[in-house]
């Protein structure tokens, strides 16, 4: 008996040690951020919590977690029973302090503070909240909502601003002057080209086109037949120039302009001729612009000759995956997009403080933990949320995890190969290297623990106490050239 009585008492023990789980449910939760005034260098913006529930949200043990680009607290502006800490860059929590009492079924509690800059639009305000019970898992605050903004002369960023605030009914004004321009007139290829001269007459698609191309332009041609089937203009190819419906060449013209394309509409013949390949695929694109859409009149295109040219070299577009990442597939949308409008460069922004996008199969932790953004206490699985990415780094609307594969990446570039664009990509060193310089402490730590003499490849100076705050305000995101490891 007095061993059972031993045994129970160890039991109830064990027991109330365990981390209970909490009964309160955030999805009771409704939290308003709003902006009450823009001052010199910073703005005043509050943080209403309300409990909409039955249950009760107790007095600790919680916290709340969110990014906020425009949001570096002045420490003594904060008071109250709630506080806020800054734990890297945009990423933030909310606590309770000593004097916070539980917040009951129906109460609410406010947060004032004064941030760095100003709360001016709606992009400004904080984003990815989600609430953490000590033991337990995240969850998505999903009633957020973000408060009517003060009125316009409580919004300016100072006395001499005098940009006017863009509300519904100044835009109705501001477009007062516009009119709408005759269809006629509507510009079918953008940007304009050079010279267009009118012809007499219209060439009719029929049945089934052929498309005839000179060696070299085979790429060029399929890409034109793979458009026009998708518009559902039967196409097909063939070597045979003299009796193709459209024709593909090269020649010596346009006074050896590179990219330069002549692109000529016959009644009963399309042809065009360029300096090089990537002059057939401008007219190609010019072309497209022409074609009668489908179920739409005329079903014709008009005779006409259009000479053209780029007027600068390089024709770019930059994008940055490192922030907010974007699959593959939409990467090669973003290639076609850029091709029609005849851009041939992409400025691919591939690394940045919160995230690295490239495999390196020999330095797997940069996309291992590099390429994943997610709640992490120490970050030690993941990097710490941004850009409002959330605490799951897995999930589809989680645009702040994702990385390509060499094979993924090898695609790209062939992929815009044939449209003639270039891919430049983008490594952020020795600043804005963040993700680089964290998943390299991750790989240390790895090979210490298995002994290995593998190369670290350590990215910062432990040594190092310099202080610095970068414009996102992270304080651990350069590179140190010096070290041989860098």
């Amino acid at each position: 008996m007095k061993n059972i009585l031993i045994l129970l008492l160890a039991f109830l023990a064990y027991s109330c040690n365990q981390v209970k789980p909490n009964k309160f449910q955030v999805s009771d939760l409704q939290i308003t951020w709003s902006v009450v005034e823009n001052l010199e260098a910073t703005y005043t913006n509050g943080w209403k919590i309300s409990n909409q529930g039955q249950s009760t949200l107790p007095s600790s043990g919680w916290a709340i977690y969110y990014n906020h680009v425009v949001g570096v607290p002045v420490p003594e502006s904060i008071s109250g029973s709630l506080n806020v800490e800054q734990i890297s860059g945009t990423f933030y929590r909310i606590t309770p302090n000593e004097t916070f009492s539980e917040l009951g079924a129906g109460e609410s509690v406010s947060l004032l503070l004064e941030c760095s800059g100003w709360g001016i639009k709606i992009t400004d305000a904080p984003a990815g909240l989600y609430m953490v019970f000590d033991g337990q898992e995240p969850q998505v605050i999903e009633n957020y909502a973000i408060g009517p903004f003060p009125p316009d002369d409580l919004m300016k960023r100072s006395d001499q601003d005098q940009i006017p605030i863009p509300t519904a009914e100044l835009i109705y004004q501001q477009n007062q002057h516009l009119s709408l321009i005759p269809v006629s007139q509507d510009p079918k290829i953008i940007p304009s080209p050079r010279r267009v001269i009118k012809g007499q007459g219209v060439f009719k698609p029929g049945d089934n086109l052929f498309i005839g191309y000179a060696p070299g332009l085979e790429s060029e041609a399929r890409l034109l037949m793979e458009r026009l089937n998708s518009l559902g203009q039967q196409s097909s190819l063939t070597n045979q120039i003299a009796t193709a419906q459209i024709s593909l060449s090269l020649g010596t013209f346009g006074e050896g302009l590179l990219e330069h394309y002549q692109l000529k509409v016959e009644p009963e013949k399309i042809n065009i001729q360029a300096s090089d390949p990537s002059g057939v695929f401008y007219g190609i694109q010019s072309l497209i612009s022409l074609w009668p859409i489908p179920g739409t009149k005329p079903e014709s295109i008009f005779c006409q000759t259009i000479a053209d040219s780029p007027r600068f070299g390089y024709r770019g577009m930059h994008l940055d995956v490192a922030r907010n990442f974007i699959s593959k597939e939409s990467v090669k949308k973003v290639l076609d997009i850029m091709s029609f409008y005849k851009l041939n460069k992409l400025h691919f922004h591939l690394t940045d403080d919160e995230g690295w996008r490239l495999e390196i199969k020999g330095i797997p932790e940069l996309t291992e933990f590099g390429a994943f953004r997610g709640h992490s206490e120490q970050e030690q699985e993941y990097l710490f949320p941004a850009y409002g990415s959330g605490p799951f780094p897995n999930v589809p609307e989680n645009h702040g995890s994702g990385y390509y594969s060499q094979d993924d990446f090898i695609e790209i570039i062939q992929y815009a190969a044939e449209r003639h664009i270039e891919v430049i990509p983008e490594i952020n060193f020795p600043g804005h290297a963040r993700a680089a310089v964290k998943s390299m402490q991750i790989r240390s730590q790895r090979l210490e623990k298995m002994g290995s003499d593998e190369p670290k490849y350590q990215l910062h100076d432990p040594e190092d106490q310099s202080k610095y705050s970068s414009v996102q305000g992270y304080t651990d995101n350069v590179i140190c050239p010096c070290q041989e490891s860098v």
